[in-house]
């Protein structure tokens, strides 16, 4: 009976997940690419751009790769969302300096959504990951999240890689932004990029009749228990 009965309350516990709330672009994805360099041929370029046609797939990427006599270059500035759900914003930088040569690239990107309709505030994550490779200078990486009742902002420069938590409470059916900058500088021989992706995901509340019955699992646990050293005391 109790193997059975934990087996119900574990499957319970289980079923109620969060779930990612949908995430649309709305004039939110901009990368700015800046270069100059020593060269006879020096050059400064400066690109912008808007959220593409559609939530899913590229909603901004802007590219450049040039070779002079100074120095040879390749930048990418990257919005997207792979699958409607996930916000992710990376910049790719490489540098050969031969004299005087500085890239930047700055990527924002913007995703609105939308709260659950309910009949109280709703719990929710926001969860981000940061993943970084090679050597880039002057990192600007944060997080905000913006909207009724929330003004998260969150500095990620001095973050480790991995994954990262953080609570809101949103007000039923009200609209939302999160937005994410990956920024940074290369101005001496390397390589690197910078990635982060964000979802939203709510926080399950126990229906009513799942949560009376785990109260009365609790219950008959803790009877069975009394009825089990009750039933040792009087066998010795």
């Amino acid at each position: 009976m109790i193997p059975l009965l934990i087996g119900l309350l574990t499957l319970l516990a289980g079923a109620a997940r969060g779930e990612p709330l949908p995430i649309a672009c709305d004039d939110g994805a901009s990368v700015v690419l800046l270069y100059v360099d020593s060269s006879p041929e020096f050059e400064t370029q400066r690109e912008l751009g808007e959220c593409g046609p559609s939530a899913v797939g590229d909603w901004n990427r802007v590219g450049f790769v040039d070779e002079t006599s100074a120095a040879t270059v390749s930048a990418v500035g990257l919005v997207r969302s792979e699958d409607g759900f996930t916000l992710e914003v990376s910049n790719e930088l490489e540098l050969d300096v031969d004299d005087f040569a500085s890239i930047s690239v700055a990527a924002t990107g913007e995703a609105r959504f939308r709260a659950p309709e309910a009949d109280q505030d709703v719990q929710a994550e926001v969860i981000l990951e940061i993943a970084r490779s090679g050597e880039l200078e002057e990192q600007e990486l944060s997080l905000a999240v913006l909207g009724p009742g929330v003004d998260l902002f969150e500095d990620l420069d001095d973050e480790d890689d991995g994954e990262l938590r953080f609570e809101v409470e949103l007000e039923p059916d009200e609209e939302y932004r999160a937005i994410l900058i990956a920024a940074a500088e290369l101005s001496d021989t390397a390589t690197g990029t910078h990635t982060l992706r964000a979802r939203i995901e709510t926080v399950p509340v126990p229906e009513p009749a799942a949560a009376l019955l785990l109260a009365a699992g609790a219950l008959t646990l803790g009877g069975a228990r009394r009825f089990y050293k009750a039933g040792t005391v009087l066998s010795t």
